[in-house]
């Protein structure tokens, strides 16, 4: 068997799914990730990975987005600490989303 790659928002969310069926389920963890043949350590690892990135207590944290009188709806820049990105129409979601992704990292 071949080795399978994702990107980063690819695996958020895939074990963003196996936490929240753990939590659903009245298993403990250890039971859960035996029956599913699921690393216990990747899973612990992960579920801190998640926690850390939406907040200490788990929770999500948005951020509000306001457009100034100079941009027009179909163009807007996001900025996260001292980086700023101009986005343009047509943009690659994908892409972005995973460029957000880094740069959320290095200003953690």
């Amino acid at each position: 068997m071949g080795v399978i790659f994702m990107s980063r928002s690819d695996a958020r969310a895939r074990w963003s799914s196996i936490l929240a069926e753990q939590q659903s389920s009245d298993l403990s963890v250890a039971a859960w990730c035996r029956e599913r043949n699921i690393d216990k350590a990747s899973f612990y690892e992960w579920r801190k990975r998640l926690k850390s990135s939406s907040g200490s207590d788990g929770s999500v944290q948005f951020v509000r987005v306001a457009l100034g009188r100079d941009v027009s709806p179909s163009r807007f820049s996001v900025c996260i600490g001292r980086a700023s990105v101009l986005v343009e129409p047509g943009f690659d979601r994908r892409l972005l989303s995973e460029l957000l992704d880094v740069l959320e990292a290095r200003t953690c």
